[in-house]
């Protein structure tokens, strides 16, 4: 009786993987799929996307991150740091070494805006200045004392600041 069950079973079986009860029909054509008016992104959404930030005309001359420093012997000392960005926004900061004024850090928000042919209005402080930038050096006008980075009448003179790309 065993081996009755048994043979009953391994018959079951061969039916099955011979498709003895209907095998699939290889020649059937593919199910359509409906597209819903006005959906044109296939991909499955997860979560939210993020927004890509606009990139502003003579970004690809300005954005990254400078150095520079400058000093005139015996009076000041100054070391700049500058991280523009494709948006239009920048922080500057650095270090203002002087026995004549004082010692000064400073950090502050700024803006920018292409005008053309390697020319910036960067507005730090509400001041505007004129930068030129070629993609190599940042060259600008700096008078500490009327941008609000040193608040010593002494400062008020203008340095011409090179930045350097940083490494």
């Amino acid at each position: 009786m065993g081996f009755d069950l048994f043979a009953a079973v391994m018959a079951f079986l061969s039916v099955i993987s011979f498709g003895a009860f209907g095998g699939a029909d290889v020649g059937e054509e593919l199910p359509q799929i409906e597209i819903l008016s006005g959906v044109t992104d296939t991909k499955p959404q997860t979560g939210q996307s993020a927004a890509i930030p606009e990139m502003k005309p003579g970004a690809e001359l300005i954005t990254g991150k400078w150095i520079g420093k400058s000093s005139i012997p015996f009076m000041v000392s100054v070391v700049f740091y500058a991280d523009a960005h494709a948006d239009g926004t920048a922080q500057f900061s650095g270090t203002v070494t002087s026995a004549m004024f004082g010692n000064h850090v400073f950090d502050t928000p700024a803006k920018w805006e292409y005008l053309g042919e390697n020319s910036f209005d960067v507005l730090i402080e509400s001041t505007h200045t004129p930068v030129s930038c070629n993609g190599k050096t940042l060259t600008f006008p700096l008078n500490p004392y009327k941008l609000g980075l040193v608040d010593a009448e002494l400062a008020n003179q203008e340095f011409v600041i090179n930045l350097e790309r940083a490494a």
